[in-house]
């Protein structure tokens, strides 16, 4: 699997498996272990620990979460193939329990976990769900016109505009501020209305739905 968790993922309600030698995908009796978002770091150990003078030494660590499973008669040895699938079966582990869901639903992070746990599981290899696709494009269109907007006017993207949070009061005054003229400004509004709405309609929060600034927010899909 891949060695990072899509952006969005929870990793906070999984179990961390720990080993100094990576985990494979294997079959123990009626249950098939699948290690997902494996993570190596090198630490640092000492060479004896009953004698502290001997000093420290490089010791490989690895981490992942141990999916686990019911064995179905899959072909392990294909494991590109077994991940397709088994897709159904790998998002379920992954949604966590009715308690986790009911937090992340809470914190407004569920929607967003549950398409990370998609593109981790396509359906169909190279597959990006369409939810991923339209929330990434309501996203590229919304920093795109904040920074189309700026840039028109004198001002820097990079230093002007925060990536972590705006609300639409601090987008108005922002756009007076550097000198857009009332029909600017309607426009502006209107236009970034009908994306919240989308993004609304879709079951995202404003915070969740543009917040905070990706680096691929300007580019996906180019």
């Amino acid at each position: 699997m891949d060695t990072n968790f899509p952006d969005g993922f929870q990793e906070r309600f999984f179990k961390l498996s720990t080993s100094n030698v990576p985990e494979t995908l294997r079959r123990m009796g009626i249950n098939i272990y699948v290690p997902c978002g494996m993570k190596h770091t090198v630490v640092q150990v000492p060479v004896d620990e009953t004698d502290p003078s001997k000093g420290m030494k490089d010791e490989d660590r690895y981490t992942w979460i141990e999916c686990i499973i019911p064995f179905m008669g899959d072909d392990l040895s294909d494991e590109a193939a077994f991940y397709l699938s088994r897709y159904s079966d790998l998002r379920s582990f992954f949604y966590s329990t009715p308690v986790a869901q009911l937090e992340m639903q809470s914190q407004g992070e569920w929607k967003l976990h549950c398409l990370a746990v998609k593109r981790m599981f396509p359906k169909a290899a190279g597959e990006q769900p369409a939810e991923y696709v339209n929330f990434k494009r309501y996203r590229k269109q919304f920093w795109s016109l904040i920074k189309s907007t700026i840039e028109a006017h004198g001002g820097s993207f990079e230093t002007d505009v925060p990536k972590d949070f705006f609300n639409s009061d601090w987008l108005v005054s922002k756009a007076v501020e550097i000198g857009c003229s009332e029909e600017e400004i309607t426009e502006l509004s209107s236009t970034l209305t009908v994306l919240v709405l989308n993004q609304i309609a879709n079951g995202f929060a404003w915070d969740e739905a543009f917040f905070p600034f990706k680096d691929d927010d300007l580019t996906f899909g180019a």
